[in-house]
């Protein structure tokens, strides 16, 4: 029957709760650990606000031992064990600027549960919305640890990206650290590359304007030196591989003009720079 509380389509079910409930089982703290886990592993929908929740509760709050992990539950049920539970170690996370392995292994969590993607979305809102006056310690928890997390639902991350591409206070240093993120993330990658425009269409329309508006800022003569001296001459054939990766095109020896939508005209060669390649 313990076994039993480790397997959640077994664990959370009403029938099998139910009989626990009745029987009177004095269930120790493997068992009640199996059952909050497996409830975790469920929490998505409605199924916070079922039955099975709240007779785990009932169970949880039973249990007499002196276990730190249960006693630490009784006396945070609501965090645990309440639909409201992923904001509630949210904000003690960050407010507690605490790093998120240390928050999961404090509360004994299955990191890739539902319930604690829900705690990582909730955190990233609540470091999100502090980035005017965030500490370093809540900008590192943001780009270090909760952004990068692997267990996002992709459709979700990508607009909370967006969020963060849109934030006033995302300037500087931060903007550097967002930018990194993004170009480095295997799921985004730099949005200018045709390749990784499908992965941006999730993307609100705003934020990856913005996005490209900071990417052509940033060493424009540097791009175009490199893919000249590549090969050394706009006609060899890495210049134009690389250029082609950008929209751009090779034609008798010189670029074309056919430049894509977020290149600026300031970031064309010089007319001494064109001489030189001819």
């Amino acid at each position: 029957m313990r076994y039993l509380c480790w397997e959640p389509d077994i664990a959370t079910s009403n029938q099998f709760l139910a009989h626990l409930e009745s029987s009177g089982m004095e269930l120790t703290r493997r068992p009640l650990e199996g059952l909050v886990r497996s409830c975790h592993s469920k929490w998505e929908g409605s199924f916070p606000r079922s039955q099975s929740v709240e007779i785990i509760r009932k169970l949880v709050v039973r249990h007499e031992r002196p276990n730190p992990v249960i006693l630490k539950w009784k006396s945070n049920l609501d965090a645990i064990l309440g639909e409201d539970g992923p904001e509630i170690l949210a904000r003690n996370l960050v407010d507690g600027q605490k790093s998120l392995h240390v928050c999961l292994s404090e509360w004994y969590l299955e990191s890739n549960s539902p319930f604690v993607r829900k705690l990582v979305e909730a955190a990233t809102v609540r470091c999100r919305r502090q980035l005017g006056t965030a500490s370093g310690d809540v900008i590192a928890l943001l780009f270090r640890e909760l952004l990068p997390w692997p267990g996002w639902d992709l459709s979700v991350l990508k607009r909370e990206v967006g969020a963060c591409i849109l934030h006033e206070a995302v300037t500087g240093k931060i903007q550097e650290m967002l930018k990194t993120f993004v170009l480095t993330h295997k799921e985004l990658g730099d949005p200018r590359v045709p390749a990784n425009q499908i992965r941006w269409i999730e993307v609100p329309q705003r934020a990856r304007d913005r996005l490209l508006k900071w990417l052509c800022k940033e060493k424009e003569v540097f791009f175009l030196d490199h893919v000249y001296r590549e090969d050394v001459g706009w006609g060899g054939n890495g210049a134009t591989t690389a250029l082609a990766q950008f929209g751009l095109g090779i034609r008798r020896n010189r670029p074309s003009l056919r430049l894509p939508y977020w290149y600026t005209w300031r970031t064309w060669p010089t007319s001494s720079e064109l001489r030189l390649a001819s």
